[in-house]
């Protein structure tokens, strides 16, 4: 089944610069992510304008305090 999506790299110079800076912003805010590969996705997704369909903790707060879009 996902063999019909495209493989993309996730972690260029760019997102892995955006994620560091998401985390940052949660940090400052006092918000702990429980997984730190979360700022990785949300930073692809926002690069892309994409959504993202996870309901966790972390992707809850990426888009509350972050601007990450959620399906």
């Amino acid at each position: 089944y996902l063999r019909q999506f495209p493989i993309l790299p996730v972690t260029g110079e760019r997102s892995v610069g955006r994620a560091a800076g998401l985390a940052r912003i949660l940090r400052d805010r006092s918000v702990v992510l429980q997984r730190p590969e979360a700022a990785l996705i949300a930073a692809h997704a926002i690069d892309r304008r994409h959504r993202v369909l996870h309901a966790d903790p972390d992707m809850a707060a990426l888009a509350a305090h972050c601007g990450l879009l959620t399906a």
